[in-house]
């Protein structure tokens, strides 16, 4: 994900398609974030060239401890985080 935001420049929907075919291809379904950005173009989520950001992927695993034949099966929850920093490598032509 940081790797496409870098070569796009921006937030943009294709950005939003390689997450899908990714959460797809894994089954898994973490929450997205980009967060620490000054968008150079508020509007269209656009990232000046060298601007630093940072991807933030949550999710939640359920993993089974075990399995009784008298009850639900006992699971453990765990949350997983990953911040992955990258930068834009797209210049942007901004109009005062």
């Amino acid at each position: 994900m940081v790797r496409t935001i870098e070569l796009e420049g921006q937030i943009s929907d294709n950005v939003y398609d390689v997450f899908n075919k990714l959460k797809q291809q894994t089954g898994l379904s973490p929450e997205m974030s980009v967060t620490d950005v000054n968008f150079c173009d508020e509007e269209n989520q656009r990232i000046q060239l060298r601007d630093i950001f940072t991807v933030r992927m949550r999710y939640n695993k359920a993993f089974t401890i075990f399995t009784p034949s008298f009850a639900p099966p006992v699971e453990i929850v765990i949350p997983i985080e990953a911040d992955i920093t990258g930068m834009s490598e797209k210049y942007w032509k901004v109009t005062d």
